[in-house]
């Protein structure tokens, strides 16, 4: 089993249809030290009836159902999630439905886009009839719903401590980008030969999507 062999510190579960977020995963993300308390699961619209006619096979309730049962089995579990606003004959009703369980969820981390036309796909056989003003609107709006969920949750995790995994050097050479174990971004004033180790962070603040910090002396 990966989770027993040395050298290796953190083992991430990605991707992943709903379907296959199965109450087995979750147990595994809650008993095995090495296996990062995060899952990615698209939700792709809070819309019943956007859903069934993107063929996503779930409803909202089912995916609702999925995201309490994780948080119960693992308290601490994040969630990441792709959103797709703007998707053919998505009226008013169906974004708000969106919102409300996006707003009602409080993903962690969020790919969001406007709906985009692509030959040789299912999606390509509806007419593409909501206007790009109407994407943006609706896209924007949900951003800026994301990044005041984020911005409440990065503040509370000022004064924490965090384990981090460091995985490269930023950009400048003076710091390390890591991720904790719930997959938030960390930067750090560290070298490089510290790439691959666990470190303890004092988290200091925050910018955008990344906290930063420094390792205690």
């Amino acid at each position: 089993m990966l989770d027993k062999v040395d050298g290796i510190e953190r083992i991430r579960f990605m991707t992943s249809h709903p379907k296959d977020i199965t109450k087995d995963l979750m147990l595994a993300i809650r008993d095995l030290k090495k296996v990062c308390e995060f899952v990615h699961f698209p939700m792709q619209s809070g819309s019943n009836k956007v859903l069934k006619a993107m063929r996503r096979t779930y409803t909202k309730e089912h995916y609702l159902e999925k995201v309490n049962l994780l948080k119960s089995i693992v308290p601490n579990a994040t969630i990441g999630t792709d959103i797709i606003v703007g998707f053919p004959n998505e009226t008013d009703e169906d974004f708000l439905e969106t919102y409300k369980l996006f707003d009602e969820i409080k993903f962690d981390t969020a790919f969001i886009f406007a709906y985009s036309p692509r030959q040789n796909t299912l999606a390509s056989r509806y007419e593409d009839n909501i206007s790009n003003t109407l994407k943006q609107q609706r896209l924007q709006k949900l951003l800026k719903l994301y990044h005041k969920i984020l911005e409440t949750k990065y503040a509370k995790l000022i004064g924490t401590k965090k384990e981090v995994l460091a995985e490269k050097l930023s950009k400048d050479g003076k710091s390390l980008k890591g991720r904790t174990k719930t997959f938030e971004k960390v930067l750090f004033p560290a070298e490089s030969k510290l790439i691959g180790s666990l470190q303890t962070v004092d988290i200091e603040s925050f910018s955008h999507q990344t906290l930063k910090g420094s390792i205690p002396s």
